[in-house]
């Protein structure tokens, strides 16, 4: 059973829900998460703290387990969970730290709840964006526009038995929102997967696939020839460019310890709900009078469906991705 809905951000959201029906946009000031959250399911809340780079844990009446594709590209393995007050959850490594990339998922389980379901009214995503490209140099696999892409899925007994697929709403701020909330957050501080340019060598950083999430550094000498490629190139007119030449500007650009940074702020935090409360509070003001989006998207979901379980994921090739705020659950079941 699929089904249609609409998603609600700031300045427009824009969804794709696959099934019958139109998606419907609103415009709505972005502090209506808060106000939403309010008495649901926030997972913002300093509740989940707990959560932090563990692969599985419980608050509030649900469990949460970060999974994580493994190296036959198949099976899903244990991951880490990321979170923060800010934001909420997603999977630590990956492309980057706070958020749920292509290879990864979060599952949200509801035992705690009526006889372990629950009838959704909403569900709250940030850090979803519109124009991650010319910062990231990702492309949307999903369509002509530069958006991220949410995947959710409405599970029972096993089952799915809804799924929505959600565009990103807001256009990528120049300054970014956390860094406006919590002291000494930098822009690139989460980023896993990068490229680092130093002369005429080319290194990736990435994961080692591992549930640890530590990485490894991948070298290229961009001036080293395959002999093996040439024939390719043969009765074709040519011309030889000195890529070391162009990159060479690139070498003063600042590199930041893949994904360590911001998270180690959060986890210094850890255990002082003052300070985590505080930053909290920050993030409500922040999006109450600022003019900083936060990526934030809420999705309307079917209030009638009985549901044991909500899975986050996301799409192949897609840029750095989105975290999973709250979620609201329907008035009266739903019914």
């Amino acid at each position: 059973m699929k089904f249609s809905g609409r998603a609600i951000g700031l300045p427009v959201g824009l969804a794709l829900l696959v099934g019958p029906g139109i998606a419907v946009s609103q415009t709505l000031d972005a502090s209506i998460i808060d106000d939403d959250l309010r008495g649901q399911i926030d997972f913002r809340d300093v509740s989940f703290q707990d959560c932090f780079e563990q692969p599985q844990c419980s608050a509030q009446g649900v469990t949460i387990t970060a999974e994580r594709r493994g190296n036959d590209g198949v099976t899903w393995v244990p991951a880490q969970i990321y979170w923060d007050p800010v934001d909420g959850v997603a999977v630590m490594a990956g492309g980057q730290n706070d958020e749920i990339d292509f290879d990864e998922r979060l599952l949200i389980v509801f035992d705690g709840t009526k006889e372990g379901t629950i009838n959704i009214e909403r569900v709250w995503l940030s850090d979803i964006f519109i124009g991650e490209d010319e910062r990231y140099g990702s492309i949307d696999p999903a369509g002509d526009e530069d958006v991220e892409v949410a995947v959710i899925q409405s599970m029972f007994a096993n089952s799915m038995v809804a799924e929505a697929i959600v565009d990103g709403a807001n256009v990528l701020p120049p300054d970014p929102f956390n860094a406006e909330v919590i002291a000494g957050n930098q822009e690139d501080g989460d980023l896993f997967r990068r490229v680092v340019i130093r002369d005429d060598v080319i290194s990736v950083v990435v994961p080692d696939g591992g549930a640890t999430g530590t990485g490894e550094l991948l070298s290229f000498q961009i001036t080293e020839v395959d002999e093996a490629k040439l024939s390719l190139f043969e009765g074709i007119e040519t011309v030889e460019i000195e890529l070391a030449d162009i990159l060479l500007g690139f070498n003063d650009v600042p590199f930041y310890i893949g994904g360590t940074v911001n998270a180690d702020i959060i986890e210094a935090s850890l255990g002082n709900e003052a300070d985590l409360l505080g930053i909290n509070e920050r993030a409500q003001r922040t999006r109450l009078v600022g003019s900083v989006s936060n990526g934030e998207l809420g999705v309307e979901m079917d209030g009638t469906l009985d549901v044991d379980m909500l899975i986050f994921m996301s799409v192949l090739g897609g840029s750095n991705d989105y975290s999973v705020a709250g979620i609201v659950q329907a008035e009266d079941g739903g019914r």
